[in-house]
C-alpha cells in the first residue's frame, strides 16, 4: 500500500516510441518517456444493415447487437446474393449458375443445403418457422426484412495478448499474467468495447502470429501487445495498440510505477486504451476506472492457476482450482476476485453433480457475498450470486434482475453472458438462450467451456444438426474435454445414433472422474435395445447410492425414464426435487424426458418447481 503522504508517480496518458533495449538499471530508471505515435484510428467501413444484423462483406463478419460471428464462404456468398434482392425469390438454379460451377452440379443440392443450414445457424433462423429467410420449397429462398447499407466504426473490439516478462527470471512471468489479466478485467467493464476474455487471449503466449493473424482468428479489430520488466521495486510497462486490419500502430507508450502502484497504472493504461480507440467511457465507467485497489503479487498467480484448472471443467482440475483460489485468499483476504474463483468452483461442482447442491450453493453465495463486500462493483461477482438465485434458489426474476446488473458492470465478462443463457432455455425462449451464449462464445471464441455450452444449447432447443456441428467441432479441438463429450452422446441419442452415443459418453465417463454419465449410458444403452446392459448400469448407481452421501438422483430419473419405469422414474425425479439438483430446472425442455411428459405427475413436477406449465412443455414433440 502508498504510505501516507507519498506521492505517486502514476503516468500521464500519452504516446511513445518503444526501445526495449534501453538500460533498465537502478540508478538508470526513467521517470516517463512520452512521444506521439498516433494514427487514425477511427477509421469507416461499408456495412450492411438488415433487421437486427450488420454484415462487413469484406471479411465475412456478422453482427447482431455487440456480438460477431464468421460466415462461412458459401453461406456468405449465397447470403449476399439474398440481400442484392430483399424481398424477391432467389432461385436455386440462379444459386447453382452462380455459386457452383458446372463440373460440381452432382454435389450441389447437398452443398446448398448443407450451406444453407449453416447459414441458417448463423442467423438464429429455422426451416419451418423462418424470420429472416423464407424457403420456397423447390423454388429457392427469400430474404424477408428490409436491408440498408451503412457506415460503421471498425474499430470497436480488442483483445489483450499476454503481457511478456523481459526479466531473465521466468520465476516473474506470473507478474506479466496477473498484469494482462487485470488490463481485461478492467476493460470489461467498458461498455464501448467487447474485450475478449483471458481464456482466449493467453492460447497466444509466445505466438509469432501477426496481429492481423491473431484478429481473424479472435475476430476483434485491434490487438494490445506489451512488455512488463522489473528492477527491485520498480517496473515498467511498454504497451502498443495495433489495427488489426492493416498491422498499423495505432498508439504506443511507455508507463513507469512502483509496484505498489500497479493496479492505479492498470486503471490509467485501461482508460488511455478505451480513448485510443474512440471508446467512449460514461462517468461510472471513469468513476471505477479511478476506483483502484492494490493486490498481493502472489495472490494473482494462485488466482491465475485457479482458473486455469478451472476451464478444464473436470471434477479433479475443478477441486484443484479450489485449492488455488483458497491460496489466493490467504496470500490477500481483500482480492475480491480470488472469492468469485472460489463461488466459481462450487457452482460447477454443483451443476455437474460432484457436490451436493445443498452443501456447494450455500458455500458459493457466501464467497460471492464476500467479494461484493470487498467490491460492490464487481460484475463477476454478480454473476456467481445470479448462478446461485438461478439453480439453487430457483428465483427467475431475482436471478435476471442479477445478470443485468452483472452485465451491466462487466458488460464483456463473457461467463455472464454464459450463465444467463440458462434461464431463456429454462422459460423456453431459444432464440434469446442461443444468443447470449453465442455472445458468451464471441467474447472468448477459444474457450472450451463455452464453446461445447454453445452445442447443449441448441440440444434443449432441439437444433440437432447444429448441436452435433458444434460439438464435434468442439471434440476435435479438445479431445480431453469431458462435458463436449458428454453433450455430444446426448446429441447423438436423439439422432439415434446410438452406437456412436455410447462411445462418446463412455469417453466423457473417462475423462470426467464422477458417475453422472452413468444415467445417459443407461439411456443410451436402452435406446439401442440393450436393456440388460442399462439395467446392469442401473445396478452400478444404486450401490453408488449406498456407499456415497450423495448422488444425483436426476440421472437415475433418466434411466428409468428411458426404460419407460415411470414408478421409478418419478420416484428419483421427486428426489432430485428434495435435493434441489439444477439438472432438473431443465426438465420442461430435456428431450429425453419425452416419455413421460403426458403423465399427470410431470406437470405437477414443473408446477412444483415453479416453471410455466404449458402446453409445449407438456408435448411430447416440442
Amino acid at each position: 500500500m502508498p504510505q501516507a503522504g507519498r506521492k505517486k508517480r502514476l503516468p500521464a496518458l500519452g504516446s511513445s516510441t518503444i526501445d526495449r533495449h534501453a538500460d533498465f538499471g537502478r540508478n538508470s530508471y526513467p521517470h516517463r518517456v512520452s512521444h506521439p505515435l498516433v494514427t487514425n484510428p477511427t477509421s469507416r467501413a461499408r456495412r450492411i444493415r438488415f433487421g437486427p444484423f450488420e454484415l462487413d462483406p469484406r471479411s465475412g463478419e456478422l453482427w447482431k447487437q455487440g456480438a460477431k460471428s464468421r460466415l462461412q464462404p458459401q453461406s456468405l456468398r449465397i447470403l449476399m446474393l439474398l440481400l442484392e434482392r430483399p424481398g424477391e425469390i432467389v432461385t436455386r438454379e440462379e444459386l447453382r449458375q452462380q455459386l457452383w460451377t458446372t463440373d460440381t452440379f452432382v454435389d450441389f443440392n447437398h452443398g446448398l443445403n448443407v450451406a444453407i443450414r449453416k447459414l441458417r445457424c448463423a442467423l438464429g433462423d429455422s426451416a419451418t418457422k423462418g424470420r429472416y429467410i423464407e424457403t420456397r420449397s423447390k423454388i429457392g429462398y427469400r430474404l424477408t426484412i428490409p436491408v440498408e447499407e451503412i457506415e460503421h466504426r471498425h474499430i470497436d473490439s480488442i483483445a489483450i495478448l499476454p503481457f511478456v516478462n523481459l526479466n531473465d527470471n521466468t520465476a516473474d512471468d506470473y507478474f506479466a499474467d496477473g498484469m494482462t489479466d487485470q488490463l481485461i478485467t478492467i476493460l470489461a467493464k467498458i461498455g464501448s468495447l467487447r474485450v475478449t476474455s483471458r481464456t482466449s487471449a493467453m492460447c497466444y503466449r509466445g505466438s509469432q502470429k501477426s496481429a492481423s493473424a491473431i484478429s481473424r482468428e479472435l475476430r476483434v479489430d485491434s490487438i494490445v501487445q506489451g512488455t512488463v520488466q522489473r528492477a527491485g521495486n520498480k517496473i515498467r510497462i511498454n504497451v502498443q495498440l495495433i489495427d488489426a486490419a492493416t498491422d498499423a500502430h495505432l498508439w504506443a507508450e511507455t508507463y513507469d510505477s512502483e509496484v505498489g502502484d500497479i493496479l492505479f497504472l492498470q486503471s490509467a493504461l485501461a482508460g488511455a486504451i478505451a480513448t485510443a480507440i474512440g471508446g467512449q467511457l460514461t462517468a461510472q465507467e471513469r468513476a471505477a476506472l479511478a476506483k483502484a485497489r492494490p493486490v498481493v503479487p502472489s495472490a494473482y498467480e494462485a488466482y491465475l492457476r485457479g482458473r486455469h484448472a478451472w476451464g478444464k471443467g473436470t471434477a479433479e482440475n475443478l477441486e484443484k482450482a479450489a485449492r488455488h483460489f483458497e491460496n489466493a485468499i490467504e496470500q490477500d483476504p481483500t482480492y475480491p476476485l480470488a472469492y468469485v474463483g472460489l463461488a466459481d468452483s462450487y457452482l460447477l461442482r454443483a451443476f455437474y453433480s460432484v457436490f451436493a447442491p445443498r452443501y456447494a450453493y450455500p458455500r458459493a453465495r457466501a464467497a460471492a457475498m464476500k467479494a461484493l463486500e470487498i467490491d460492490p462493483s464487481s460484475g463477476e461477482a454478480l454473476a456467481s450470486l445470479a448462478n446461485v438465485k438461478l439453480n439453487f434458489e430457483w428465483d427467475w426474476q431475482a436471478a435476471e434482475a442479477t445478470y443485468v446488473r452483472a452485465l451491466a458492470l462487466s458488460p464483456s465478462y463473457a461467463t455472464a453472458h454464459q450463465w444467463s443463457a440458462q434461464l431463456p432455455v429454462i422459460l423456453r425462449r431459444f432464440d434469446e438462450a442461443i444468443e447470449r451464449v453465442l455472445r458468451a462464445h464471441e467474447l472468448d471464441p477459444l474457450s472450451i467451456r463455452i464453446s461445447a455450452m454453445v452445442g447443449w444449447v441448441y440440444y434443449l432447443a432441439r437444433r440437432y444438426d447444429c448441436a452435433q456441428d458444434h460439438l464435434q467441432m468442439v471434440v476435435e479441438q479438445a479431445s480431453d474435454f469431458a462435458m463436449a463429450h458428454f453433450w455430444l452422446g446426448q446429441v447423438l441419442q436423439q439422432m439415434g445414433a446410438w452406437q456412436l452415443a455410447i462411445r462418446s459418453l463412455e469417453q466423457a465417463a473417462v475423462l470426467f472422474g464422477s458417475n453422472i454419465c452413468l444415467g445417459s449410458l443407461a439411456s443410451a444403452h436402452a435406446g439401442a435395445g440393450s436393456i440388460t446392459r442399462a439395467k446392469t448400469l442401473i445396478g452400478e448407481m444404486h450401490q453408488l447410492e449406498e456407499i456415497n452421501r450423495y448422488f444425483p438422483a436426476y440421472t437415475v430419473a433418466e434411466a428409468y425414464a428411458a426404460l419407460d419405469d415411470r414408478e421409478r422414474a418419478f420416484a428419483y425425479l421427486r428426489k432430485a426435487y428434495v435435493q434441489r439438483e439444477p439438472a432438473l430446472l431443465f426438465i420442461s425442455v430435456e428431450p429425453k424426458m419425452d416419455g413421460v411428459r403426458n403423465d399427470p405427475r410431470f406437470a405437477a413436477l414443473v408446477e412444483d418447481i415453479g416453471l410455466p406449465v404449458t402446453p409445449d412443455s407438456l408435448a411430447r414433440h416440442v
